[in-house]
């Protein structure tokens, strides 16, 4: 997730409406249902979580002890 200037982002008029409910602060503004992306697709933390959890579960049935 990027951080962009309001400022340099907005409208003079929607930035002034936003400065009325969070002045200076940091608001998250979550993307619209179409555009969304299912968990772990931008940095390939799905496929390394399944990885990891094959080789867990290859070390359990082989016997190796978790602990």
């Amino acid at each position: 997730m990027d951080y962009y200037n309001g400022k340099l982002l907005l409208p003079k008029n929607l930035l002034t409406a936003i400065q009325e409910y969070v002045d200076g602060e940091y608001i998250y503004i979550p993307r619209k249902p179409c555009n969304k992306k299912s968990w772990g697709t931008t940095k390939q933390s799905k496929q390394y979580t399944l990885e990891r959890n094959r080789e867990i579960f290859s070390r359990y049935l082989s016997g190796t002890s978790a602990g």
